[in-house]
């Protein structure tokens, strides 16, 4: 039960926070691209900023993740469920992502901006105010990405396009295991929290799960009471 709340709360307090927090260059290319590619572009550019920004540059990422871990770490209290919780909702946004992704194919597939007879540019909306080349190029991510494409274009041979993309793909991908190795500390961090403050809260906890109809944890008053009747009972049987 605690690990299902622990998943659920996690994934709707990543959602909230990363679309509150998200840089504001995504805001503007997603009211920019919106009318064409709908809310999948902001999702997917949402999620493209959880999962492979920078966290030691954009540090609002270490607050996500290692809050948002070490809270489901207290809620569950157990080491290997927490990691296996808090990873299982940060991969959960490659899910997320992939979907996004799958949405605007299918658009651009749909408005045949790739292969169609007319300019992928005449469908574009205005650039709107406070939205430049420049700032889009800035934006997290963005720069790291569109920089080796660009030199890509410029290449002949398969070997420089294949060192490219792996330049390209690697710090990615470091990006996206340090923010998973946070995770996954911060849930241990909270797994030890959790156990501290845990005999504070166990009078109401064991309260509320016998009002929800679950039987008793092993450390609640009942059982604690059964356990010190039971030798009694036993040395009356055998005398």
């Amino acid at each position: 039960m605690r690990k299902i709340v622990a998943y659920f709360l996690g994934v709707f307090l990543v959602f909230a926070l990363g679309y509150q927090l998200m840089d504001p260059s995504f805001l503007l290319i997603a009211d920019w691209l919106g009318p064409l590619f709908g809310s999948p572009l902001l999702v997917a550019l949402m999620s493209i900023f959880l999962l492979l920004g920078d966290p030691l540059r954009f540090t609002v990422l270490l607050a996500i993740w290692g809050g948002v871990a070490l809270l489901g770490g207290v809620i569950i209290r157990r080491r290997v469920s927490a990691v296996a919780t808090m990873a299982a909702v940060y991969l959960f946004f490659l899910s997320v992502l992939a979907a996004s992704v799958f949405d605007i194919i299918q658009t651009v597939s749909e408005l045949g901006l790739i292969g169609g007879q007319q300019s992928p540019f005449s469908l574009l909306p205005p650039i709107p105010p406070g939205l430049t080349i420049a700032r889009i190029l800035e934006a997290p991510i963005v720069g790291r990405i569109l920089e080796p494409l660009l030199g890509m274009i410029g290449t002949g041979t398969g070997v420089e396009a294949q060192r490219l993309i792996m330049d390209l793909a690697t710090p990615l991908l470091i990006d996206f295991a340090e923010k998973l190795g946070v995770v996954c500390l911060a849930a241990l961090a909270g797994t030890e929290v959790g156990r501290r403050i845990e005999p504070r809260f166990a009078p109401w906890s064991e309260g509320l799960r016998i009002k929800l109809g679950g039987r008793p944890g092993p450390f609640s008053a009942p059982a604690a009471a059964r356990r010190a009747v039971l030798p009694g009972i036993l040395s009356l049987i055998l005398l």
